[in-house]
């Protein structure tokens, strides 16, 4: 394999680049996320959030959306998402925009669960499009004691089960990081050096199977704040360097959003006219690699508790859910590439101007 290169080397890709330019990602569905990130492959995906955030959520938002628009492949493990009927079943109620069980708890019949039809169309897209790794992965049943999932070990496992299936992964997901065994004996305790090399490892990963692979964690713990007007106390947003394992993840990284429920009925400006809803969530660009692909900023979401969807808020005032780019999108004056922020380096600021819905959802599933 070879290691170095000479310019003459990468002479028609150098060509490619002069011509065409910086190219931007794959659509992600939403029109004003795709102002700030867009998927390449080729590129790891960082993804984080504290509890009851919406991180999972919105990484099923993109993974749906990216199998509705481009048909991609999906292989997930989701360690707090039950077994994997209950993962089948979430995505299946995501796909029809109905719940896929016929019955509520205490015996209630669901009238509003997703018909025969339905379930059969949903069941056949999923199965073209997700696979679900359970938990005997991580269980040696032999031993009767867990296995060592390590980075290694999962992404080692994919390349198997792509053998076994006879075609690869668009992307792959696992949910929560903190799964993985951190094997910082081997880096003397030292979990900062652990993160270094395993952040490493994913990178060379999805550069090497020109793949999208998600790694969705935790925030470090923060003291909550208290609106001096209201007494409400809410959770500040994270900065990059306060994700779970330090700055480690803000060195190494490459895209991360951040996931952030922002306090219902805090303001968000300065006049106090504009005001966070209960069925909102940020999705905030806090490192954006490669570049052209992404920008440092932030957009709203809002889920649909009915439809198990999110959907974003046009300047008319009407939702619009996760779909493919129409001919009036396509002539709404969105580039082909993402313009870098004037100062790159510099961090989100979250005193920025967000549209709110004026229609709030009064239920959120996290």
């Amino acid at each position: 394999m070879q290691k170095y290169y000479k310019i003459s080397d990468v002479q028609s890709k150098l060509n490619h680049l002069r011509n065409h330019g910086i190219q931007r990602g794959e659509y992600c569905g939403f029109e004003g996320l795709d102002e700030i990130y867009t998927a390449k492959k080729g590129y790891p995906l960082f993804i984080a959030g504290a509890p009851h955030s919406g991180k999972t959520e919105v990484t099923l938002e993109l993974l749906m959306a990216w199998s509705e628009i481009y048909g991609w492949k999906h292989c997930v493990c989701l360690g707090e998402n039950g077994d994997p009927e209950d993962i089948f079943a979430e995505l299946c109620s995501k796909y029809i925009g109905k719940s896929y069980r016929k019955m509520k708890e205490q015996g209630v019949v669901n009238q509003y669960a997703m018909t025969e039809v339905e379930r059969t169309q949903a069941e056949y897209f999923v199965s073209e499009h997700f696979i679900v790794i359970g938990e005997e992965f991580e269980f040696n049943f032999d031993t009767d004691k867990n296995a060592d999932v390590t980075i290694k070990s999962f992404y080692k496992y994919v390349s198997d089960v792509e053998k076994e299936l006879g075609y690869q992964f668009d992307t792959t997901t696992f949910d929560p990081f903190n799964d993985i065994d951190e094997e910082d004996e081997k880096y003397g305790g030292r979990i900062d050096r652990y993160l270094k090399y395993a952040l490493r490892y994913v990178r060379s990963v999805s550069r090497n199977f020109k793949r999208i692979d998600i790694l969705v964690t935790h925030i470090a713990d923060l003291k909550p704040r208290e609106d001096p007007k209201t007494g409400q106390r809410y959770y500040p947003m994270a900065m990059p360097n306060e994700w779970a394992g330090g700055r480690v993840w803000f060195r190494r990284g490459f895209t991360m959003l951040l996931i952030y429920r922002p306090p219902a009925g805090h303001a968000k400006n300065l006049d106090g006219t504009e005001f966070y809803t209960e069925n909102e969530t940020m999705v905030v660009v806090q490192k954006a690699k490669p570049k052209g692909a992404a920008k440092l900023g932030a957009r709203s979401l809002y889920f649909d508790w009915e439809r198990n969807r999110f959907y974003e808020m046009l300047e008319n005032g009407e939702r619009r859910y996760a779909g493919k780019r129409t001919k009036a999108t396509e002539q709404s004056g969105v580039g082909s590439t993402i313009k870098p922020n004037a100062a790159f380096d510099s961090e989100y600021d979250p005193d920025r101007r967000i549209e709110p819905t004026t229609t709030p959802d009064t239920d959120m599933p996290f």
